[in-house]
């Protein structure tokens, strides 16, 4: 792959991206000179299609806390309520 005098070196970049895998030259010719390089493309990585959340370690149940977060505000508000009304009386 060459990028001539006048060229984009980011142009050249999307070629690169479709390159397969293995050893690749580029050149690029400028008026001051030219520049050649050899890189390697390494094969694509196999993607599993799994759709499952990762395992976080957290197997605890959101009902179970929601549940006991009402508890503690109900717990509360009849604390309040019972401390309010012994003050009245």
């Amino acid at each position: 792959m060459a990028v001539h005098h006048g060229g984009k070196v980011g142009s050249a970049a999307k070629k690169l991206a479709s390159k397969s895998a293995g050893e690749h030259t580029i050149c690029i010719v400028s008026e001051s000179g030219t520049a050649t390089t050899t890189f390697t493309v390494n094969a694509k990585a196999v993607v599993d299609n799994d759709t499952k959340s990762p395992q976080t370690g957290d197997n605890s149940h959101m009902a179970l806390w929601i549940a006991l977060l009402a508890v503690s505000v109900f717990g509360l508000d009849g604390t309040a309520v019972y401390s309010k009304r012994k003050r009245v009386r």
